[in-house]
């Protein structure tokens, strides 16, 4: 499929239209930001800044610290994600 032709609109969280004439903040993951598999809508992005943070660890660190304060963490499956078996 041509890039785009699966999005019918774009909001934010409260429901509001995307202002295609502002500029937004975004956050991705580093396969994204460097324009992975032809990707190339935020390699153009301005203020770029990569942290070089790796996610895995950066979800690691945040679960830990909300189970450690005693903050329970929920899941709600979505059909993106895959569970991993070891063989």
């Amino acid at each position: 499929q041509a890039p785009g032709s699966r999005v019918f609109d774009l909001t934010l969280t409260d429901g509001t239209p995307l202002d295609l004439t502002k500029t937004y903040k975004v956050a991705t993951n580093n396969f994204m930001f460097t324009g992975g598999d032809n990707y190339l809508a935020l390699k153009g992005g301005t203020n770029r800044i990569d942290t070089q943070l790796v996610i895995r660890d950066e979800v690691i660190k945040w679960m830990k610290a909300e189970t450690a304060a005693g903050h329970k963490i929920t899941w709600t499956d979505t059909g993106r994600s895959v569970k991993a078996a070891k063989p």
